[in-house]
């Protein structure tokens, strides 16, 4: 059986991988959207 302080770790290191993943998404998301504006202003500048 886990003991208290395992427990409280293991919790710990669930919230920091949470975190950063959220982080990640967040940026992979901003990436994405300067992506499409940068490919619909050249689909604009080309018609």
């Amino acid at each position: 059986m886990a003991s208290m302080r395992d427990i409280k770790r293991r919790r710990e290191s669930i919230q920091s991988t949470s975190q950063i993943t959220k982080a990640m998404k967040l940026v992979s998301t901003v990436k994405l959207q300067k992506r499409r504006l940068q490919q619909k202003t050249q689909d604009l500048s080309v018609t």
